[in-house]
């Protein structure tokens, strides 16, 4: 019998109780979390990809990027995942509009599923208690963890993460990571057994995402 082991967390989920605070207090938690997730990013590697696996592991941002994309459109391919374009075209439109990676050149490490749901909080003294469920973690863009979060939509946390605008090639790598992200929320459906009805609001997010790229051309 295999047993697995896990310490007591204390805290609830930030996504029970984020929409019902007083702009302040967002604000107070948003701000925690930016700056929890740049001490996460300043951890940095020389390669980026997968951490314990050698064979995920490249010396360019773009070159992993355009990996990740290749394997999620390959396990959609193989359950027959309905897409806005055929899996080769799908992939063609992403390689062209690749070019704005090349711009990432250290890799930081990355939750990569940095979602409120994965955020426990004190209720009381509204302080982040901890940040869970690291097993998606890898080295990439930390622009990533803004995006899987959803992230990048919080004002707050991006005043705070950011404190400037994004710039032409950042906006266009947002776009990329958000078809990123949401491509792998539409295959997940396919893979976990879940409902149509839970796979609508993604596929809606998925097809917005690539108008916006193709907008870009």
């Amino acid at each position: 019998v295999a047993y697995f082991f896990m310490e007591w967390v204390e805290g609830v989920q930030l996504s029970t109780l984020y929409d019902k605070l007083l702009p302040q207090d967002q604000e107070k938690i948003s701000k925690q979390l930016a700056e929890y997730a740049m001490q996460l990013h300043s951890y940095q590697e020389d390669y980026f990809g997968v951490l314990p696996l050698k064979h995920k592991q490249f010396t360019t941002w773009k070159e992993t990027f355009l990996f990740m994309m290749k394997e999620l459109l390959e396990d959609a391919e193989a359950k027959e995942v309905p897409l806005p374009y055929d899996y080769k075209t799908f992939y063609t439109q992403i390689e062209r509009h690749s070019n704005c990676l090349e711009e990432v050149t250290k890799g930081s490490l990355v939750h990569k599923d940095l979602w409120y749901g994965n955020i426990m909080i004190d209720p009381k003294g509204l302080e982040i208690t901890s940040i869970i469920d690291f097993e998606r973690a890898i080295v990439a863009d930390p622009l990533l963890d803004n995006v899987c979060g959803f992230l990048v939509e919080n004002t707050f946390y991006m005043k705070h993460y950011m404190g400037r605008d994004l710039t032409v090639t950042e906006e266009e790598r947002v776009v990329l990571y958000k078809i990123y992200l949401f491509l792998l929320m539409v295959v997940e459906c396919s893979y976990r057994g879940y409902s149509k009805e839970q796979e609508v609001w993604p596929r809606e997010e998925l097809e917005k995402a690539v108008r916006a790229l193709a907008s870009k051309s």
